[in-house]
């Protein structure tokens, strides 16, 4: 008889195995260059949380989207920009199963490599994509489009939204940061209401949220702008 194939945790106690995992996680992490000293640590009491809260907010607009839905449908969901992807696994959970109604595929995109092994291995519910949102072949649509807290980082956003509108074939929804002044770290674009109002939206809420609440800020305030999508439409 052959050996058996043993497990690389195989013969540790519970304990061991979670850190050996823990160990493995970490080597997987890559800092941000403009940030160095900000290590896996900070970003599993920050970065994650405030992903998080970010899609908690928004998550009962992004439910009742989905809800109107035939119960039977399959929709491709996808988080653009979604950091360590933390807000496309919270989705992955809740309605990869169909318990709570359609199923979702869910997929997360982002320009740049840095958190992609992390997540990968983190997140295996959500697939992990690299890759340029323009120059995908035409044909590559998501049902709904969820971008947080992304599009204040540019220069000048308008080409991704419409670029992100194109490949949604039922919406687009936008959360940011509104109205900055001045402008936080790392942010190029100070997004008002009016800016956002040429879209066409179909829904706008602005709130308080309790994962944005930096202190340069006399009144911080999120902006959320719900957009029907365009592909197929045209």
């Amino acid at each position: 008889m052959g050996s058996e194939r043993r497990g690389p945790l195989e013969g540790l106690d519970p304990e061991a195995a979670a850190r050996a995992v823990e160990d493995y996680r970490a080597s997987l992490f890559r800092p941000n260059p403009l940030a160095p000293e900000r290590g896996l640590d900070y970003a599993l009491a920050s970065e994650v949380p405030q992903t998080l809260q970010f899609l908690i907010e928004c998550l009962p607009t992004l439910q009742e989207l989905i809800a109107a839905y035939p119960r039977e449908t399959v929709l491709r969901f996808l988080d653009f920009g979604p950091g360590m992807g933390a807000a496309a696994d919270l989705m992955a959970r809740l309605h990869g199963s169909g318990f709570l109604g359609p199923r979702l595929e869910v997929e997360a995109l982002d320009r740049i490599d840095r958190r992609r092994d992390l997540a990968r291995f983190s997140y295996p519910a959500v697939r992990y994509r690299v890759g340029d949102i323009f120059r995908m072949p035409a044909e590559e649509s998501w049902d709904i489009i969820y971008c947080s807290n992304v599009i204040e980082h540019l220069e000048d956003p308008t080409a991704l939204i419409r670029a992100l509108q194109s490949r949604a074939r039922g919406w687009l929804l936008l959360y940011a940061p509104l109205e900055e002044d001045p402008l936080s770290i790392g942010h190029k674009f100070r997004v008002t209401e009016a800016w956002l109002r040429t879209f066409g939206p179909e829904r706008i809420e602005i709130r308080r949220s309790l994962a944005w609440q930096p202190p340069h800020l006399e009144n911080p305030l999120q902006i959320m702008a719900l957009l029907r999508g365009k592909a197929g439409h045209e």
